[in-house]
């Protein structure tokens, strides 16, 4: 799908607090962005623009998300996972690109949610919803409990992003 009716919802979600580009297209990116926006609506996020998803972008009821940059999420990171700091940002890098709004859709209806993308049943594991995993600080520090249970970064399919291959 292209056209002006898209270009319409890129823009509403983009004063919600979503970074996309209006440029009509409804590709990749603005499916991921639409299944962030239905996920912290509370909605079923399948990337479909039902009723219920337009009269959300519509309504500007609250104030837009709070965006946070790369270099504020890889301060955050880096914070965070003080004994492996590099390594952290690496993976974090290469899973999302440091995003926290980034929502990768696999087949079967499933998805990775947030920076260090968990997937619907690591959630359901957690007992957190995808609108939690999108929360960047939540994201960083349950990565960061995984990683000091273990101690390894093997949990996530990002470890050529790594230099140590003992992680």
């Amino acid at each position: 799908m292209q056209g002006p009716c898209v270009e319409d919802l890129q823009r509403d979600l983009r004063r919600h607090g979503l970074d996309l580009p209006a440029d009509g297209w409804f590709g990749p990116y603005t499916k991921m962005r639409v299944m962030a926006f239905q996920a912290l609506e509370g909605l079923p996020p399948s990337s479909r623009v039902d009723a219920a998803t337009k009269r959300a972008a519509l309504d500007l009821r609250e104030a837009p998300l709070p965006r946070h940059t790369p270099t504020q999420i890889e301060h955050r990171i880096r914070v965070v996972f003080s004994a492996t700091p590099d390594r952290a940002v690496a993976l974090a890098r290469c899973l999302s690109n440091l995003d926290p709004l980034q929502v990768i859709r696999y087949r079967y209806q499933l998805a990775r949610w947030g920076l260090f993308q968990f997937s619907d049943f690591e959630l359901r594991e957690l007992g957190a919803t995808p609108a939690t995993a999108l929360d960047a600080e939540w994201n960083i520090r349950t990565a960061h409990a995984i990683w000091k249970r273990t101690r390894s970064f093997r949990n996530w399919n990002c470890l050529d992003a790594i230099d140590d291959p003992r992680s």
